[in-house]
Order: structure tokens, then sequence, then C-alpha cells
């Protein structure tokens, strides 16, 4: 939800009297770049308050998940410090959130005046 808020959007219930927003897609793309940093910023908050910490890249597999298994990731950096693959999974987040609202019995709509 606070991300969505970021590009004017907003979950509601199924019931809720407004429309899904036309076009949500669209609206995602125009902030896509401020929507992933911010999806990765709440990634970070999570992994950090469970205890996970900062370690440096490998590209061994198995490091890679004896790593994840110690709560240590190379991904505890800032959005623009990330490899392009890394950032793109944060990107293809943010273009999943219509799919995940739906599943979860939410819509997007634009955001309220209150």
């Amino acid at each position: 939800g606070d991300i969505l808020a970021l590009a004017g959007l907003e979950l509601a219930a199924k019931d809720d009297p407004r429309p899904p927003l036309a076009g949500v897609r669209l609206v995602l793309a125009r902030h896509l770049e401020t929507l992933a940093e911010e999806e990765h910023r709440g990634w970070m908050d999570v992994r950090l308050k469970n205890g996970w910490r900062r370690c440096d890249r490998s590209a061994d597999a198995n490091v890679r998940r004896a790593m994840r298994a110690e709560r240590r990731s190379d991904c505890l950096v800032a959005y623009q410090d990330l490899p392009e693959a890394e950032r793109e999974k944060d990107r293809d987040t943010i273009r999943w959130y219509p799919r995940a609202a739906a599943l979860a019995g939410l819509k997007i709509v634009a955001k309220s005046q209150r």
C-alpha cells in the first residue's frame, strides 16, 4: 500500500465502489524506478529486522546457498548499488502488483482525496 501511494494509487477491497484503475500497468511503468527502489528498501528492512547481514557477492551457487542459510545477503545495499539483474527483480515485483492484488481479493484504484 505505501509503495502504491508513491504513484497515487491504493489497494481497495473488491466490493469498494471505485472501479479498478484502467491502465494501472502504465501508471506503474511510469513510476517503476521509484517504486522498485522503495520495494527494495522494504525488502531490506524486513531482512535487517530479522537479523540478516550483508556479505560479499559470490558466483558460486553453493556459497550463495550457505550465505542464505546463515541469513547473509549481498543485496543488502542501496538500490542503485545493486547489480542490474537484482534491480530487475524489484521491477518485476512492481509489475506483478496487479496480479498479486487480484489474488488477494483486492484491486488497485486511484488514491482517494481525503
